[in-house]
């Protein structure tokens, strides 16, 4: 079976501060970073289209002093591209950007007109770009064309740009509006990295925050359950010594907090398992005793078994000689029969001898003073017989009695020798 690696307490409580940390700060960080792109794209729109809008309301008065005819149409142009721009170098097309009307995201103003020729630029002025599309495949002066003369997205258009010599395709964000006596589609653009990089500054300045406020949480936590989680250590350390039979461990109880209280349980603990095993020894060594107690009654219960035995052997003798007795009573009552049975036959004797002769009367009456006196013997004999009878009948009885004891005896004697083996 693959044994699994043991992590600590202690790994996955920082670890899983980490991961909180890094989960809150990252949460905050994106929303953060989210919540101000959006505001400063937004605030960039603004920008865009209140300059737009400021160019539109120069050239509105710019015309009006055409209209008046103290300027030419080409001579109002010229100033407004001066003006928004600069003028125009010796090229004949190039004016760059005005720096004190840039809005600090690098956004510049240039207008085409219908044809999407360039007519103000800071670098293309007089290009027709009408066949320009974006790297999605957007065409921008139909984009630029189709908001300013019917807008959909108040005066604003996006779409992908990429400046030559550069790998990375960029977002841009364009405000547009139309000047029609002039056929110009005024334009102010700026790439949308440039609105929400301060929230990027914010982002890295989050992120940077962050790792300072994890670097030193952590090092806090790992101070904390250092100082915490030693005397659980410690306490595993001595449960295991507990668990392997040595109750002789000492825990000291440092803190007053649930680590304190979990110490001192198992202090308590120990005490009780300590005075457990000191009744237990108690009671151990009191058993012992009862044992060899126990032993020495089951050796007396033996010689008294074996003196039970001679009584019972005794006795036993006893009986025999009592049916010795009692066998030659049954003797003397068979003469006594015997002896019965002679008489009667004496007297039918004596009776036909009377009857027969009166002369032989005297010799019946001295037969029968015999016959008397052999009646008062066989009377005392009979006597003599019913008083062994009664005393054999006495004797049998407390052969009786005395079984029955030497019984009890013998149970008892069987139970305490049998408790004793236990």
């Amino acid at each position: 079976m693959k044994k699994h690696k043991e992590v600590s307490v202690k790994v996955k409580l920082v670890a899983m501060f980490v991961a909180v940390i890094l989960f809150s700060m990252g949460i905050l960080g994106f929303a953060a970073y989210g919540i101000s792109k959006k505001s400063l794209s937004d605030l960039g729109e603004r920008a865009l289209k209140n300059k737009v809008n400021m160019g539109i309301a120069f050239m509105e008065a710019l015309e009006s002093q055409v209209q008046e005819g103290k300027l030419t149409r080409e001579e109002a142009q010229e100033i407004f591209k001066s003006k928004m721009l600069n003028p125009k170098k010796d090229d004949g097309k190039t004016r760059g950007q005005n720096e004190r009307l840039e809005l600090g995201i690098g956004a510049y103003m240039f207008a085409i007109n219908s044809q999407g020729v360039e007519m103000m630029h800071p670098f293309k002025e007089g290009d027709d770009i009408s066949g320009v599309v974006d790297p999605k495949g957007n065409n921008i002066v139909k984009l630029i064309i189709e908001e300013g003369k019917s807008p959909k997205n108040n005066g604003i258009i996006n779409y992908y740009w990429k400046n030559p010599g550069e790998e990375k395709i960029r977002a841009k964000t364009n405000a547009v509006a139309y000047f029609e006596p002039w056929d110009w589609y005024v334009n102010v653009g700026a790439y949308d990295e440039d609105f929400y990089r301060p929230a990027q500054k914010v982002l890295n300045i989050i992120i940077l925050f962050s790792f300072i406020n994890l670097l030193v949480g952590a090092s806090l936590i790992i101070w904390f359950l250092n100082k915490k989680l030693n005397p659980l250590k410690e306490l595993s350390k001595t449960m295991q010594e507990v668990a392997e039979g040595d109750l002789r461990v000492d825990i000291s109880v440092n803190s007053r907090d649930e680590v304190g209280k979990i110490q001192e349980s198992f202090k308590r603990l120990i005490d009780v398992q300590r005075e457990m095993l000191k009744k237990i020894k108690a009671s151990v060594e009191e058993v012992l005793g009862q044992s060899e107690n126990l032993s020495a009654t089951s050796e007396e219960m033996a010689s008294s078994s074996q003196e039970v035995a001679k009584t019972m052997q005794q006795i036993a003798e006893g009986s025999s000689s009592q049916a010795n007795d009692l066998q030659e009573i049954i003797g003397l009552m068979t003469e006594l029969t015997e002896s019965v049975e002679n008489a009667l036959k004496e007297l039918e004797t004596v009776k036909d001898e009377t009857l027969n002769t009166s002369d032989k009367a005297n010799i019946g009456k001295s037969e029968m003073d015999k016959l008397i006196n052999s009646i008062e013997d066989i009377k005392k004999a009979f006597e003599t017989v019913t008083i062994k009878v009664n005393n054999l009948t006495n004797s049998v009885k407390e052969i009786s009695n005395i079984t029955n004891v030497i019984t009890s005896i013998s149970e008892q004697t069987n139970l305490l020798a049998l408790n004793a083996a236990i």
